[in-house]
């Protein structure tokens, strides 16, 4: 389902998926937080991320399917970059620092995370407003 979302750049309902997937399935079936498969959708997850930010910034439409996004007051830098640590952090037991997607993360991790420290703190606060958009976007 994510798969053919992201194909028709459907990225509101993308991430709906994925955010499910996230929080309420992917835990239960690979309950071991550096599972490969578990890793690969969390990459993929801030991958949507980046994709629907951009979509957002770009759109003029106030009330396009992007938009309703914005009452979550979500901060996507800070969100994405802490889904990318958690990527960055399981890619050694899950993969092995040497394996062919440990080094695209690395190449990918320079662009898009935030470089120092300050979205840290803040990661808790910006997972729980993702989890509620989970919990209240798709059925």
């Amino acid at each position: 389902m994510i798969l053919a979302q992201m194909n028709l750049e459907d990225w509101y309902m993308a991430l709906g998926h994925a955010l499910k997937g996230y929080f309420f399935i992917e835990p239960v079936l690979y309950p071991i937080a550096w599972d490969p498969l578990r890793t690969v959708r969390t990459f993929l997850l801030a991958k949507i991320m980046i994709e629907l930010e951009y979509t957002r910034s770009q759109s003029t439409d106030a009330g396009s399917m992007t938009g309703k996004l914005d009452r979550y007051h979500i901060n996507w830098p800070v969100a994405i970059s802490g889904l990318m640590a958690e990527v960055r952090a399981a890619i050694p037991k899950g993969f092995g620092t040497d394996s062919s997607f440990a080094r695209e993360f690395e190449q990918q991790w320079r662009g898009l995370a935030m470089e120092d420290d300050t979205w840290k703190p803040v990661w808790a606060q910006e997972r729980a407003k993702l989890e509620k958009v989970a919990d209240e976007m798709v059925d």
